[in-house]
């Protein structure tokens, strides 16, 4: 029909469009920074698929690069992801040629479509009826007569509903077992590493709050009273403090820095102007000693004059740039000051051990007693930990994940009024019942009815999800968790859940509530209510798929995310070199976001695969496009500070069994509304084994998705387990530079992360000011688990270039 041609039309519009601008930028040096950042930054040794710089040369190379490759360049969390995204094309390709090889002549014979349900004869479009959806009629008691279909049609739908089922336990089971040596033998391969080898305690009783006290109880732990026996050799341990008043005296430096940065950018100009930077290399060696020091240095700007400000009210003007010194060097001071002092330890603490078999052992151990007290887990990576949320007490957590559930449940209830508003956009009676003029308008042009009340929607609801992210980070956040990877996870939770309840239940709700109403006004006339007020679901989500996949992918290759914002800091707020060399610090991918809307996808994709075989292809160009965007992404672009150790699959295991689920109940609710009871009862132990099927199957794999099995663990700290790890790494060469990025998190060097592009207004002498904590550098070795306002590397005054 209209709305399919104008959805693919649009669709193809802005995906061609979108991809081939991407390929002509990237091939200019100017436009490296935004479209491969990774590949600017130090330390960067390019690998064979960075090596081809024509229109399109790029495209088969990084579709032959394999997920080990991208294992060892990028790290677990790409790897993962991709495998998930490259299950899920094939899964829908299978989907895709078993349907319209069998199932839509079936359809093709008893409706005349392709599709699994009869068309609508009232206004000659291919609706869904809610007859089909939901149980409003049986509920008001009517028998509304519906077309039962013939036995090969019934039969056919029940068939594909078990062979869908079945195949897709089979390809999540085949991730599975990718995913396991991927898990074990990535994190084998750091098995030297500070982060695989630390232990996260908390809730430690007082006695044990030294670093002394909590080293001595690992080390005489025996499980006998053999002397030979030893307990767990411990390293290091670092038992975290109450920073007090750190936070503020950093916060504090960090505005007179800048303040002072800002002001010798602006009197000197950045970059500094021909005579300035004669002025500048007659002056002392020591710029920045020069900078702050009280006398008034010899370095001018001929001219200009040197800026004079009045501090306070009724005082006299003093010269700008001695009174901003002086303000940092205050600051400086009290810093350094405050850091000599003793600080109060607190319930939690890193224990690093020797070997990694050791730390595997202490974080499965149930250590006390009591169970609020001393519980320990596999460490987060140091720049992986949120330092505000990490010494919060279990009652405040408590409080903090009701508020939060509160809350979602707010932020969803709201969420669902503009839903609704976009959902009644598929009504034609209620376009007409509140927009007559706009219904007369849409009357005469089927084109630009099939617009407004599918392709409109469809692009109003992707703003919408875009949008959510943004609330449920900082709601996980407040929640109280202590890494970054894990707020990525809840945030994934989060907005999975958000996306399941908006795009695909309100829709189908909120008809329900409109037609019920309307049925108790009017009860005589259930069939005409049924056939003409319900919204037209399946051309929507069609429309949907085909927009998320066709249109919003090619575009992410784009990055206008990071350009718009680039462009309005470079024009409006970005004068130091400080803020010039921050603009090329490399992005980072949120796992948080990535897989809600690609398992949206999957969920919706396989509910409506036996009702309209339609979607299944593009469902499929969808996880293709995506394994495609996203690996190039991750090879040209991100750079992840920090690793989760592939944690988002087994959420995402279960959120697809979920929606699984989810499509046996529908098609059981069909074949109940058709009173085919013989399906009815088939259809039982399908959802009953499904369900036990994909709960068995995340059980026992969960433990070596979470641990690294004992057994290769101490063949590697016995230097045999080495062989496991070189077999990965068999057919899929990479030289040791090239990793440099993915195991230089894992080192004990600070260079920072920069992608150094070629700018005047930098020069690139320091390390950006870190993410994780305000006030210090964010230095590429942060191995050690000190907290980073106590051992952070401060930033010094940073001259114009």
């Amino acid at each position: 029909g209209p709305w399919f041609s104008t959805q693919l039309t649009l669709s193809l519009t802005v995906g061609v469009v979108s991809f081939l601008t991407f390929c002509w930028l990237r091939r200019y040096e100017r436009f490296r920074v935004l479209y491969a950042p990774r590949t600017m930054l130090k330390g960067f040794a390019a690998h064979e698929v960075h090596d081809h710089e024509s229109f399109f040369g790029f495209v088969l190379p990084t579709l032959r690069t394999s997920e080990f490759v991208v294992l060892q360049l990028v790290g677990l969390d790409a790897a993962v992801l991709l495998s998930f995204l490259r299950t899920g094309f094939y899964f829908f390709l299978t989907c895709s040629v078993l349907a319209f090889t069998l199932l839509v002549p079936v359809n093709w014979r008893e409706n005349g479509t392709i599709e699994g349900v009869p068309p609508l004869p009232a206004n000659g479009t291919s609706s869904i009826l809610l007859r089909d959806l939901a149980f409003a009629p049986s509920l008001l008691g009517h028998e509304p007569r519906v077309q039962r279909g013939s036995t090969l049609y019934l039969s056919a739908q029940l068939l594909f509903t078990y062979l869908f089922t079945i195949l897709t336990i089979i390809f999540l089971r085949r991730n599975w077992r990718r995913y396991i040596p991927l898990r074990q033998l990535f994190s084998l391969g750091l098995a030297q590493s500070i982060p695989a080898r630390t232990v996260m305690v908390t809730s430690l009783p007082p006695h044990l709050r030294s670093e002394r006290a909590l080293a001595d109880y690992f080390e005489k732990r025996r499980s006998g009273s053999s002397a030979v026996e030893s307990g767990l050799a411990v390293e290091s341990v670092v038992v975290t403090r109450a920073i007090g008043s750190m936070r503020e005296l950093l916060e504090r430096r960090t505005r007179a820095l800048t303040t002072l940065e800002e002001a010798w950018s602006k009197y000197l100009g950045n970059p500094v102007p021909v005579e300035g930077k004669k002025a500048m290399r007659d002056s002392d060696d020591d710029l920045e000693a020069r900078l702050l020091s009280p006398a008034r240095p010899s370095i001018v700007n001929p001219s200009r004059k040197r800026p004079r400000i009045r501090p306070h009210w009724f005082t006299t003007k003093v010269d700008a740039l001695d009174y901003y010194a002086e303000q940092f060097r205050r600051a400086d001071e009290a810093v350094r000051r405050r850091r000599k002092g003793k600080f109060r330890p607190t319930g939690v603490a890193f224990v690093t051990f020797q070997t990694m078999a050791a730390a595997q052992v202490a974080a499965q151990t149930v250590h006390y007693p009591s169970p609020n007290e001393f519980h320990t887990e596999l460490a987060p990576e140091p720049r992986d930990i949120h330092w505000f949320n990490l010494n919060l007490s279990s009652t405040s957590v408590f409080i903090r994940h009701i508020l939060v559930g509160l809350t979602l449940l707010l932020l969803l209830s709201v969420w669902s009024v503009p839903v609704a508003a976009l959902a009644s956009l598929l009504s034609w009676d209620t376009i007409h019942d509140v927009a007559p003029r706009l219904a007369k308008l849409l009357g005469k042009s089927p084109r630009l009815r099939s617009f407004v009340q599918t392709t409109l929607p469809s692009l109003a609801m992707v703003a919408f999800n875009n949008v959510l992210p943004m609330f449920l980070e900082a709601l996980s956040v407040f929640q109280g968790l202590q890494a970054r990877s894990w707020i990525e996870l809840s945030q994934l939770k989060k907005y999975h859940l958000s996306l399941l309840f908006t795009t695909l239940f309100v829709f189908i709700t909120t008809s329900t509530i409109t037609l019920l109403r309307d049925i108790s006004e009017s009860p005589m006339k259930v069939l005409d209510k049924l056939a003409t007020t319900l919204p037209d679901s399946r051309n929507f989500f069609v429309s949907y798929v085909m927009l998320a996949g066709l249109a919003i992918l090619p575009l992410q290759l784009l990055e206008l995310a990071t350009v718009i914002p680039r462009m309005f800091y470079q024009l409006f707020l970005t004068r130091t070199p400080r803020d010039h060399a921050t603009l090329n610090a490399p992005t980072s991918l949120n796992l948080g976001v990535v897989y809600p809307q690609a398992l949206l996808i999957w969920t919706i994709g396989i509910t409506y695969s036996i009702i309209t075989p339609l979607i299944l292809p593009f469902a499929m160009l969808y996880f293709g496009l995506a394994y495609f965007v996203y690996k190039y992404r991750f090879l040209f672009v991100f750079y992840r500070p920090y690793e989760s150790r592939g944690q988002a699959w087994p959420l995402a295991y279960n959120r697809v069994g979920l929606g699984l689920l989810i499509f046996q109940v529908f098609m059981l609710g069909l074949f109940t509304v058709r009173k085919v009871f013989l399906l009815v009862i088939l259809m039982l132990p399908l959802v009953a084994g499904t369900a036990y099927t994909v709960w068995h199957i995340g059980k026992m794999y969960e433990p070596l998705a979470r641990f690294v099995n004992l057994s290769q663990a101490c063949e590697v700290v016995n230097g045999d387990g080495t062989n496991d790890v070189d077999q990965l790494r068999k057919g899929h060469p990479v030289t040791k530079s090239q990793t440099h990025l993915n195991r230089g998190r894992y080192g004990h060097r600070g260079d920072g992360v920069y992608a150094v592009a070629k700018n005047p207004c930098t020069d690139y002498s320091q390390p950006p000011l870190s993410e994780m904590y305000p006030g210090v550098l964010n230095t590429g070795g942060s191995t050690r688990y000190g907290h980073p306002a106590l051992f952070g590397a401060l930033p010094e005054p940073w001259l114009p270039v």
